[in-house]
């Protein structure tokens, strides 16, 4: 610990941190444009000038480092004057365009010019004009008004691995850009706005459609994927506007994928607002209701008969409702249609390790049948880190890709590629066994190819005690499906059930041919329009994640709740409400169906996870004591490696409702940009 005297005040502060820091971590507020926590120190915008006793000259806070008994002055009026000069020449050549710029009323130009600058200036000359660069679909560029923060250069570099990004030229004719026509070519690129201070970056799909203190604001978790990203949302009246990530440096720290961030107007794209039913072939039925819905639904053929499918973004809550009707009537079924969750009891509850874990992993990381990039952004984020810090070495097993992080790919097979952990194969794998603590990461293309992923995960933390096993899930709610033994089945292959309701299914051609002359009564619950034409009773209109409350479970299996931001879309309804309306006369309601109370619901998950399905029994987890553990397991060989997600801007059900995602889609297919 350090004794230091700030502002007149004494303070204990441990040794190693700059001035910057050490202020910061005492409440001491230092203004600053270059410098954020997530970044390496530039120090070029010195801004945060403060005068130390014994210097005759005002020094970079953010680039200075403590020592014992070193006097601060953060609000001297040397500082205060070496402020003013900085403010001063940073609106030398600024445009003043504040009532049509976006960044207003969140602008730190804007706020600090008003704290800590002058009221006159003692310059005056023409303003520069610099031309905007093209960022594709997200970004709006208007360098003119950049202060050259270098933010977005440093964000580029370090956490996107996008190294094209640099200045050009010197003083007032300073200017960033990049070597290429994208701009920015990046699966988190949108992060860049929020970190630029002034309105040089901005939102594409936001620009002039609202300021800042018009939106009311909501917190809730994005569920285009499954790593659970907490976000804001923003909006006004019944219309969102726009997504900003919410720090949980549990989750995705401060940032959040482009999808997160832009799929928001698949609320309202392609929403399936009214109840239909078709007659004659192609007819819509326009007197079909929500009476006549439950007249076929409520009665003892249909709930006697009848099969639920449903997939991975379907809440905890409903799939738990559904789960509990099935064992109160075994003509119930509840299967995942063309899940990747496993179709057995091998569930390892806490098997999956926390992703704040990857931030303590050292020397060796393994990566299977995945490409971090494309299927797990953020996550990415973490990884790319580690690497250039060089704390970790990552080693693809069985995938070639493009990656922003140092990767040797290991062409072995699967069965090959395990025996890594005996020492075998490759030179490198005294790296792993000698490692404190290694990574593996796997995708769901995994269990396609024979495997169990509880399996894999129990082999190696019965080799490796302190061995970071992550599974990386396509959707958002897999961990619930495995969970609650929600069977996984085939299209074309479903039970003898004569009624089928889907819930929540994407809109494919593949999926709705499964039910095609098939001779069944099929209910289409979804929340956005289906191309259903005919093979069908009935268009259900649900809400979607932003108009109810429920539970989510994601790739770390940590149970989150999504907040109600609207009133409901139309026609649509809730439906849990839905299924109990439908149910009511069955033993449902004299049983205690589903938690209420969110919180209490998570706590219940949180405390006793083997609740739902019985669970707790032994199913003889495979271990590497057993040896025939290799040839026990079935490699099927017909399953060729490859990319669960391929393009990150059209996979998932909100991404193929967004005409923002759809832009952005196109673009970089146009760019002749590869999502490999």
């Amino acid at each position: 610990m350090l004794n230091i005297v700030v502002n007149g005040q004494h303070f204990e502060i441990k040794s190693g941190i700059s001035i910057l820091d050490a202020c910061k971590s005492l409440g001491v507020l230092i203004p600053r444009f270059c410098y954020h926590e997530t970044l390496s120190i530039a120090g070029n915008c010195r801004m945060c000038l403060v005068e130390v006793e014994g210097l005759e000259k005002p020094i970079a806070s953010c680039l200075t480092e403590i020592s014992e008994n070193m006097v601060i002055y953060t609000d001297s009026p040397f500082a205060k004057r070496a402020r003013e000069g900085v403010i001063e020449a940073l609106l030398l050549n600024h445009p003043l365009d504040c009532p049509i710029c976006d960044q207003a009323g969140e602008c730190d130009l804007q706020d600090q010019t008003k704290m800590f600058g002058s009221n006159y200036s003692k310059f005056f000359s023409n303003k520069r004009g610099v031309e905007d660069k093209d960022c594709g679909p997200l970004i709006q560029t208007i360098m003119t008004r950049c202060i050259h923060c270098t933010r977005c250069v440093r964000f580029a570099s370090e956490i996107a691995g996008v190294d094209f990004l640099g200045t050009f030229n010197r003083g007032s004719a300073t200017e960033i850009g990049g070597y290429s026509a994208s701009f920015f070519d990046s699966e988190i690129s949108g992060n860049v706005i929020d970190l630029c201070p002034v309105g040089a970056l901005t939102s594409k799909p936001f620009a002039y459609r609202a300021r800042p203190w018009e939106l009311r604001v909501n917190e809730t978790i994005d569920i285009s994927d499954s790593t659970g990203s907490n976000v804001y949302v923003h909006f006004k009246e019944n219309e969102i506007f726009r997504v900003l990530p919410k720090s949980n440096e549990n989750i995705n720290g401060q940032f959040i994928a482009d999808k997160a961030r832009f799929s928001y107007d698949s609320r309202f794209n392609n929403r399936l607002k009214h109840l239909f039913s078709f007659k004659d072939s192609v007819k819509k039925d326009k007197s079909f209701s929500w009476t006549n819905l439950f007249k076929k639904l409520d009665n003892a053929d249909v709930q006697n008969n009848v099969s639920f499918n449903i997939n991975e973004n379907i809440g905890l809550e409903n799939i738990n409702l559904l789960k509990k009707l099935g064992r109160l009537n075994k003509n119930i079924n509840v299967n995942a249609l063309n899940s990747n969750v496993q179709n057995n009891n091998l569930y390892n509850w806490g098997s999956t390790d926390k992703i704040s874990s990857i931030d303590s992993c050292d020397s060796m990381g393994l990566i299977f049948s995945l490409n971090p990039k494309v299927e797990c952004s953020i996550i990415n984020v973490r990884l790319r880190v580690r690497s250039q810090n060089s704390l970790l070495s990552f080693y693809s097993m069985d995938l070639h890709y493009l990656s922003n992080i140092a990767t040797k790919c290991i062409n072995l097979n699967l069965n090959k590629s395990l025996r890594i952990f005996e020492g075998k194969y490759f030179d490198h794998a005294k790296n792993f066994i000698n490692a404190e603590s290694p990574l593996v990461l796997m995708s769901e293309s995994v269990k396609k190819r024979g495997l169990h992923l509880s399996s894999i995960t129990s082999y190696l933390k019965d080799y490796f005690d302190s061995v970071k096993v992550i599974k990386i899930n396509e959707t958002a709610n897999t961990e619930a499906l495995s969970l609650l033994n929600v069977k996984n089945i085939q299209k074309r292959k479903y039970d003898n059930s004569k009624n089928i309701i889907c819930l929540n299914l994407d809109d494919r051609l593949d999926v709705r041919k499964s039910f095609f002359n098939t001779n069944k009564n099929v209910f289409w619950f979804n929340s956005h329009w289906s191309k259903f034409k005919t093979d069908i009773k009935a268009l259900v209109p649900i809400l979607s994640e932003y108009e109810e409350e429920n539970v989510y479970l994601n790739l770390e299996q940590r149970p989150q709740k999504t907040n109600k931001t609207f009133t409901k879309f139309f026609d649509a309804r809730s439906l849990q409400k839905i299924l109990l309306s439908t149910f009511e006369n069955s033993e449902i309601h004299s049983t205690k169906s589903i938690k209420v109370n969110h919180l209490d619901f998570i706590h219940e998950i949180v405390k006793n996870p083997w609740l739902f399905d019985n669970l707790n029994k032994n199913f003889g987890f495979l271990n590497s004591k057993n040896v025939n553990f290799f040839n026990s397991i079935n490699f099927v060989s017909k399953y060729p490696t490859k990319y669960t997600v391929t393009n990150t801007y059209s996979y998932g059900k909100a991404m193929k409702n967004s005409a923002i995602m759809k832009d952005s889609s196109d673009y970089f297919v146009s760019l002749n940009h590869s999502f490999k």
